[in-house]
């Protein structure tokens, strides 16, 4: 197994750059995951490496809460609450303060509380307020 990379810096400081710089000079074969935060850098990262790094198929460019989503939630989700499929992401709602089971982290169409997410994927119960 290669090296593991974390990039951590101010705006401005030639991050994604950088991101692209090392992804574009690693062999073929080599397995990446560049995790960003905002959709904007999202879209930025996939368009200048696909045009730096060309057919490098295996550098995968995902988004904080899809990667919660599909590596930590959606595996788990069937044992939690069985029978229940994740629809989506709601980020602009938030569960009742006593929502429990499923109604505190799914909304009534399926879709995730984006606010409860990490919640759901670490597996914690749900903070009561006091």
């Amino acid at each position: 197994m290669g090296k593991k990379r974390l990039v951590l810096a101010v705006a401005g400081s030639r991050k994604t750059q950088g991101i692209v710089d090392h992804c574009a000079g690693l062999p073929l074969n080599r397995r990446v995951l560049v995790l960003t935060y905002t959709q904007a850098n999202q879209i930025e990262l996939s368009n200048r490496l696909k045009r730096h790094a060309g057919d490098h198929h295996s550098i995968e460019v995902m988004g904080w809460f899809s990667f919660l989503l599909t590596h930590f939630a959606k595996p788990f989700l069937p044992f939690k609450f069985p029978g229940r499929r994740v629809r989506g992401f709601n980020f602009e709602g938030r569960p009742h303060f006593q929502a429990t089971g499923t109604r505190r982290f799914l909304d009534s169409h399926g879709a995730v509380y984006a606010c409860e997410l990490g919640r759901l994927a670490h597996g914690e119960r749900p903070v009561r307020p006091s």
